[in-house]
């Protein structure tokens, strides 16, 4: 059975953070999914359950990925099934955004996650079309059409699929076409989605009902990220007492966090965009420990004065994330450079 925690990581092995944005529009067919909000989904979704499964989030990504490796290359070698119907779309924005989605690589190894499940990609006049059937129980229409200069997603709380589609599919897509790097593009809809902005239109309720919006006929404005780290009012957000692991990003700022709650330990990987880390990462680093309070963290603040590698009594900060990405199984984004906390 293709439970809500497989699609989620499948998701994550494909895209480190992508945060799984919640989108459905009208689901025709018998999806059997519940969707999230579009700011949070991704770090509320991979704390999710850890009562009935000690498996954090990240090893069931790693597991995911190991068990369909195949899968997900055969899907990336071979082409998408595309068929354009109905009236055509006057939008050379929608056009080239479809175009880029259907030979999109990390789309493609999405959908290899899921052998038995067949994804038929059309352009139908002003909207693009993902039919989905088979017997991983991901069957359902998916639509997204162009309204006003927006691709718009219509949502119910009943979806489960759309998140990651959106996500994987659409978001990606229109970050190629934008010649922006798709990871900071979700980090831009999960910081301005509680803002005003002319890009990116939120609508939602608790349950993730609603409606999302984002304009393609302008590029978005992404500078306005230049001074967003990680908070702590974000961190209590998405972090409980008994969160075990998460991935999520915001703005420039992509986390993974792996907690050992009997030790209070914890060890992470953050990362900003850009050729080098900046005080968006210092201060982000400061914020999680300050508010995750791990064993020997008033001696870690106390030594963490600027942006170094340290080792202390319980403690390392360190530039190389090799051996992190090894042993959480996850791969580090492109374009990111990363720094890795351990406390405790």
């Amino acid at each position: 059975m293709i439970t809500k925690k497989k699609i989620i990581a499948s998701a994550l092995a494909v895209a480190m953070a992508a945060s799984l944005t919640a989108c459905s529009n009208g689901t025709e067919g018998g999806s059997n999914a519940s969707s999230e909000p579009a700011s949070s989904a991704a770090s509320e979704t991979s704390v999710a359950d850890t009562s009935e499964d000690n498996t954090s989030t990240v090893e069931s990504a790693a597991e995911s990925s190991a068990d369909t490796e195949s899968e997900a290359e055969s899907a990336a070698e071979s082409k998408a099934d595309v068929s354009d119907t109905g009236a055509k779309t006057k939008s050379k924005a929608l056009k080239s955004i479809f175009d880029i989605m259907v030979n999109d690589k990390d789309y493609l190894n999405y959908k290899g996650y899921f052998p038995n499940t067949k994804f038929e990609e059309k352009l139908d006049g002003d909207c693009i079309v993902i039919d989905i059937s088979g017997t991983d129980e991901m069957n359902g229409t998916c639509r997204f059409p162009l309204e006003d200069g927006y691709i718009v997603c219509k949502m119910d709380s009943s979806d489960l699929l759309m998140p990651s589609i959106f996500t994987i599919a659409i978001l990606s897509s229109i970050a190629t076409y934008f010649d922006l790097n798709s990871a900071v593009l979700v980090g831009y809809t999960n910081a301005m989605s509680d803002t005003e902005n002319e890009y990116y239109i939120a609508d939602q309720k608790e349950d993730g009902s609603g409606t999302i919006k984002f304009n393609i006929e302008k590029k978005p404005d992404l500078s306005v990220l230049d001074n967003m780290s990680i908070t702590e009012d974000l961190i209590k957000k998405h972090i409980r007492d008994d969160t075990q692991s998460l991935m999520f990003n915001y703005g420039k700022i992509l986390l993974s966090l792996n907690k050992d709650n009997e030790k209070n330990s914890v060890t992470f990987a953050i990362g900003e965009y850009g050729e080098e880390n900046t005080d968006l990462t210092k201060n982000s680093i400061v914020s999680l420990v300050e508010t995750i309070k791990p064993k020997g963290y008033e001696k870690f603040l106390n030594d963490f004065t600027e942006l170094k590698e340290i080792k202390g009594d319980g403690y390392s900060v360190s530039f190389d994330s090799t051996a992190y990405a090894e042993d959480h199984g996850i791969s580090m984004y492109e374009g990111y450079k990363f720094v890795v906390v351990d406390i405790g």
